[in-house]
C-alpha cells in the first residue's frame, strides 16, 4: 500500500515518511498541493496524509480537488492547529479523519486499520 504525505515542512515529511515505512507502507512525499495532485494521479495511493496550513494551496483545497479526481479518496488531515473549527470542517468535507501533529506510530497504525475497515464495508 502507498501513502501520500503532503506537508510544506521538510522535517514533517521526513518524520511521517519514517513512520509510514515502519508500518510497511510505501511513502510518497509532496511538499506542496500542486505536487501532491500530480503524485496522486500518477501513483493512486490508498492513503493520503495532508497538512492543512500550506502556502499556495491549503489542505482543504487539495482535498476538494482530490475528491474530483477520486470520489473515494481516503484522506486524513494532520495539522498542528487542529482546532474545533478545523475538526468540524474536516468532518463536513467527509475526510476519513484527523490528527494533531506530531503524530506517532500508533496513529499511523490506527489510520491503516481505519482504511482497511472502511474498504471492507
Amino acid at each position: 500500500m502507498k501513502a501520500l504525505i503532503i506537508d510544506d515542512s521538510l522535517f514533517t515529511l521526513e518524520r511521517h515518511k519514517n513512520l509510514v515505512m515502519d508500518a510497511q507502507l510505501e511513502p510518497l512525499l509532496a511538499e506542496s498541493g500542486a505536487k501532491a495532485l500530480e503524485m496522486y494521479k500518477e501513483h493512486n495511493p490508498e492513503i493520503v496524509l495532508c497538512d492543512i496550513m500550506m502556502p499556495e494551496m491549503n489542505g482543504y483545497e487539495v482535498f476538494e480537488i482530490l475528491k474530483e479526481i477520486d470520489a473515494n479518496v481516503f484522506l486524513y488531515f494532520i495539522s498542528a492547529e487542529m482546532t474545533s473549527a478545523a475538526k468540524e470542517k474536516a468532518i463536513s468535507m467527509k475526510a476519513a479523519g484527523f490528527y494533531q501533529k506530531p503524530i506517532e506510530q500508533k496513529e499511523i497504525l490506527e489510520i491503516i486499520e481505519d482504511y482497511k475497515a472502511k474498504r471492507l464495508v
